[in-house]
């Protein structure tokens, strides 16, 4: 129901009956945002590759309550309640992205997107209370401050990027437990396959010993080394130089590297789309939070800032970069055009103008560049 005002406001006593079975869930989820971390019960233990996490889709459906609810309040002129979900729901995406692995941060990234629809969706009629004005609104409007505590929720990428740096550590720590494993293994032990051990009279253990062993070592040794590529890419501010960094990997093999190669093999897997991700969520953040600028700066002026820079330093610190332009240039704003947008030129670095273009059929959406929709109006 995200960005479907009218679908909320024809069954508001069924969307009231919804959030009203779940207060207790709201009253934890605001709870824990106030909290610095989260303890998900995660112990990691040997084959650390083993670990088991909590149940993810369950922080799914949490960000889509969580959307529900922000619509809904929305819906009823509380717009007070409504930011304040928005910000839970920003903490939970935090949240989420402090689990280790990979698997967490896609979660974290999908859940940070049904909020920025949220935002989207509402930013353009939020009810905000204008600074020093004793104007009285109608409803429940929105304080500044609580306003201005979301943008900086908002602006905030520090959870983010810990997340993706975080979870690179565990893929690294995983692949050299398991390599130490493999080459410290005694003969005659299970194998790690969960095969019966093979009987200490034939040469299997002067094999292992001679022959994998070391191989195992130089190939754990090569994979380590391989991700700190990995690292490098994470730490780039943008999606031109990561993406080249990540072009380091080797990924193409020959029968001889197989063989020797085989535990990287093996393992080994193209992080380019993991990253792309980051990067597309970076952005979504990054026009989320201008959007709510622009918002902040219309109610105090009746109207949007014919440029991002008029944001600067009153609303913004500096005007966001585009992740994915490698010249460093900013996040595009057309505030004349129909619908009014900001956007990032997207992954193929390549400016069209804020142009954008479904598939037919309705089954896929492909996207030029990576719009975001001041007035709402989403194309569905």
């Amino acid at each position: 129901v995200t960005g479907k005002p009218d679908l909320i406001q024809a069954r508001l006593d069924e969307v009231r009956g919804i959030l009203e079975s779940n207060s207790e869930v709201f009253r934890r989820l605001r709870r824990a945002r106030g909290l610095p971390r989260t303890d998900w019960g995660i112990r990691i233990r040997t084959p650390a590759i083993n670990t088991l996490l909590p149940s993810l889709p369950g922080q799914r459906q949490l960000s889509k309550l969580l959307s529900l609810s922000t619509s809904y309040h929305h819906a009823i002129g509380d717009d007070k309640a409504a930011v304040e979900l928005m910000r839970d729901a920003l903490a939970l995406g935090n949240a989420v992205g402090q689990m280790p692995g990979w698997v967490p941060i896609y979660v974290a990234m999908a859940t940070d997107g049904v909020i920025f629809q949220s935002i989207e969706a509402i930013s353009s009629t939020l009810n905000i209370k204008p600074a020093n004005s004793f104007v009285q609104l109608t409803g429940n409007p929105c304080k500044r401050d609580d306003t201005e505590a979301l943008l900086r929720n908002l602006l905030n990428e520090q959870a983010h990027h810990e997340a993706i740096k975080h979870a690179l550590f565990f893929e690294r720590m995983s692949q050299l437990d398991i390599v130490r494993w493999m080459a410290n293994r005694p003969p005659g032990t299970s194998s790690a396959w969960g095969a019966a051990p093979p009987p200490s009279s034939t040469p299997w253990p002067v094999l292992w010993g001679y022959v994998i062993t070391p191989l195992v070592e130089l190939d754990g040794a090569r994979m380590i080394r391989d991700r700190h590529l990995r690292l490098q890419a994470a730490a780039e501010s943008d999606w031109v130089r990561a993406k080249r960094a990540l072009q380091k990997e080797p990924t193409q093999y020959d029968t001889l590297r197989r063989i020797v190669h085989f535990l990287s093999v093996t393992w080994d897997s193209s992080l380019e789309r993991s990253f792309l991700l980051h990067f597309r969520s970076l952005a979504s953040r990054r026009l989320a939070g201008t959007a709510v600028a622009v918002r902040l700066y219309q109610v105090d002026h009746g109207h949007r800032p014919s440029t991002l820079v008029e944001l600067v330093p009153e609303y913004l610190p500096e005007v966001p970069l585009d992740p994915f332009a490698g010249d460093g240039s900013a996040i595009r704003y057309l505030p004349k055009a129909r619908p009014a947008l900001l956007y990032s030129i997207g992954p193929d670095g390549v400016d069209d103008g804020g142009r954008y273009t479904f598939r037919s059929g309705g089954i896929d959406w492909y996207i030029l560049d990576i719009p975001f929709f001041l007035d709402g109006n989403r194309p569905t």
